[in-house]
């Protein structure tokens, strides 16, 4: 794993993965406020826009410091932002990093999670140089699980994972896939 801070923006066919930035407020309120959109992420439902202009400035410093790994999902048909992308927890030990993903209610079923989301497991195994990257889903998230069996990754099974919005553990699927596996 890299100690250099090596983001950058990708492309896909359909998608922009970009640094998010606080014209996205509106869009990213729009999804992050939404009590279904939100019912299995890990942080809590945005309760107003001056939460999400908070969030987004908070991104902007962090990108600031060289020390953080979020895009916003920016669809180039429609010319907006429509969720976000990201690792967490960059590992040392295991080389690697959790990723996690959100995107809006409109774009469901699209096969636009998994088209970011191999853009990204790319950019990590081949200019970041990570040999692992994780995810983790709630049980009852079955579009976020559909997600990373479409991507190839293996179920680890259920074990014990530390949201934002709850103090105790919450039982997760834990899905991985090394740099080898990556196709």
């Amino acid at each position: 794993m890299t100690e250099e801070y090596k983001f950058r923006e990708m492309e896909t066919e359909r998608l922009r993965l970009i640094r998010i930035a606080p014209e996205h407020r509106d869009d990213m309120y729009a999804y992050a406020s939404d009590p279904e959109t939100v019912q299995y992420m890990s942080w809590p439902r945005h309760e107003s826009p001056e939460k999400t202009a908070w969030f987004i400035n908070l991104t902007q410093e962090l990108y600031e410091g060289e020390m953080h790994y979020d895009w916003a999902i920016w669809h180039r048909g429609d010319r907006r932002m429509i969720g976000t992308i990201g690792l967490h927890a960059l590992d040392r030990e295991t080389n690697g990093a959790e990723f996690g993903y959100i995107i809006a209610k409109p774009w469901w079923g699209q096969g636009l999670v998994p088209e970011a989301a191999r853009e990204l497991l790319r950019f990590c195994f081949e200019e970041m140089d990570f040999s692992l990257m994780k995810a983790y889903c709630d049980p009852r998230n079955k579009a976020s699980e559909r997600v990373m069996v479409k991507l190839g990754m293996t179920c680890g099974g259920m074990v014990p994972y530390q949201l934002i919005k709850t103090p105790e553990l919450q039982p997760h699927l834990y899905y991985y896939i090394n740099r080898e596996e990556f196709g």
